[in-house]
């Protein structure tokens, strides 16, 4: 039987329509995936910049990696706008990332917007400084002490500045003077004080101030002292309990910013600038640099029983003076760069 010209031409947008809606469902499915994925977020430690060795000293690296908690994998982020060294201070804001310290002036201020994967400029800090401390707090970021450029001597300028940063206004603006100029100092927000725990008085000298900004009352005062001389520390806030992780591998621990207690000790570990943050009361500690060995491991304390683990994963390469925080981020933008 030979079919009609009206059934041919049947056939052919039968065939169009069934092609058309598979094409639709394919691209339907696809784009459900996408949302779905996109939907995800995993828990991550975020490893911004950092110095890779002696060579590369002066040619920081604009790296920015996520190590994936729930795949045991590290993926590419978006690179930082300059590069990031030991001198940089970050901290975490929602989740979000505040850089600053960096550039050739030590002035810019650059904030990671995690939701999008991509950087943005914001106001350069009024004066220039490494080796600082900076914290998040309310609509606010407040970065306190560290070193300006060299006097005409050749000494280190010290500074003891506090000066605070206007998230909403985009704006910075001097608030206080620490007691103590210092720099290689740690800080935490407890409360409405930010408190701050050793470093250099100068270039060679650690101090066992522990110093405290009152951000209600404007006051800032030497509140208590450490067990010890120390710089170069890294120091989070747990579950209204603070620990200080010190370049000898002591962790102190303190409820009051008064007494203070060794609480654990990494074995073997003496080294400075390595990372260190806390996330669901585990504190990870990576990389850093003794001498002219900079290292690549990774280790995890549970803190509700001190428990040492030596993570198997270990950092791309050796190296330290890199930021690092703990934040989530959309699965579907990690593998997007991972692919990229």
């Amino acid at each position: 039987i030979i079919p009609s010209q009206e059934d041919v031409v049947c056939q052919r947008l039968l065939r169009r329509v069934k092609k058309a809606h598979q094409i639709s469902l394919e691209e339907s499915i696809a784009k459900s995936l996408e949302a779905k994925a996109s939907a995800m977020r995993d828990e991550v430690i975020m490893f911004l910049g950092g110095i890779v060795n002696e060579d590369a000293k002066f040619k920081c690296k604009q790296q920015v990696l996520a190590f994936n908690l729930e795949f045991r994998r590290f993926y590419p982020m978006a690179p930082l706008p300059m590069g990031c060294d030991s001198g940089v201070a970050c901290c975490r804001h929602g989740n979000d990332i505040l850089v600053c310290g960096l550039g050739e002036s030590r002035q810019a201020l650059v904030r990671y917007v995690s939701a999008h994967n991509v950087w943005r400029v914001l106001a350069p800090m009024t004066i220039g400084r490494r080796g600082h401390a900076i914290v998040s707090h309310g609509n606010f970021v407040y970065v306190l002490g560290g070193m300006m450029d060299q006097a005409v001597d050749g000494s280190k300028r010290i500074t003891a500045m506090v000066e605070r940063y206007d998230i909403k206004r985009n704006r910075w603006g001097f608030t206080a003077t620490l007691p103590e100029s210092v720099w290689g100092h740690s800080a935490v927000v407890t409360g409405t004080k930010i408190v701050t725990f050793g470093g250099y008085h100068s270039r060679d000298s650690p101090t066992t101030s522990v110093q405290t900004y009152d951000m209600k009352t404007g006051l800032a005062r030497v509140t208590s002292q450490l067990p010890f001389p120390v710089a170069l520390t890294q120091a989070v806030e747990c579950d209204g309990l603070i620990y200080i992780v010190c370049p000898t591998g002591n962790i102190l621990k303190t409820t009051d910013c008064w007494r203070f207690q060794t609480c654990s000790a990494l074995p073997g570990f003496k080294r400075a600038m390595y990372g260190a943050t806390v996330h669901r009361g585990r504190l990870f500690v990576a990389g850093g640099k003794f001498n002219h060995e900079a290292y690549d491991d990774m280790m995890m304390v549970d803190l509700s029983n001190q428990a040492l683990v030596n993570m198997p994963e270990k950092l791309p390469l050796p190296m330290y003076g890199f930021g690092c925080v703990a934040l989530t981020l959309s699965r579907g933008l990690m593998v997007k760069m991972a692919f990229d």
